[in-house]
């Protein structure tokens, strides 16, 4: 690695690359969730499983059972849907639920916020899987 600073060390120039690393990736986090917050939008296209999971965060919420959503199972079309959904996203919205009702915009943000832990965490895994393999060299 050339050293176009004279007055940097490597050590020096190593740190300060890594730093900016990490600078310009925690602002392309803070871009990604400020695009996604911005584009938020009211109401929701039903064409996929999130009634179920909020009618299941409902449940969980006013303490009633989980499975009782009013869905009607049809036991010949059993690929349809399943007769009820995995409690860990419910369990997630149900807080949600339980301080703003059935709004959506809490539980869209929430997703926000998942996402963006999601892209840090691989972003941790993926700095700390690099310096891993450049200190073995």
């Amino acid at each position: 690695m050339q050293n176009h600073e004279p007055h940097l060390t490597v050590e020096n120039s190593s740190n300060l690359f890594r730093w900016r690393t990490y600078l310009y990736l925690g602002s392309l986090l803070a871009t990604i969730t400020v695009f996604y917050l911005a584009t938020l939008r009211e109401g929701h296209l039903w064409g996929d499983d999130f009634a179920m999971y909020i009618h299941h965060a409902q449940n969980i919420a006013q303490g009633r059972p989980y499975a009782d959503t009013g869905y009607v199972y049809n036991p010949a079309v059993p690929v349809y849907g399943p007769r009820m959904y995995p409690p860990v996203f419910p369990l997630l919205l149900a807080p949600l639920y339980k301080v703003f009702g059935l709004s959506l915009i809490p539980m869209k943000v929430e997703q926000v916020v998942f996402i963006v832990l999601m892209l840090a965490t691989v972003l941790c895994y993926g700095i700390a899987s690099w310096e891993r393999a450049t200190r073995s060299r």
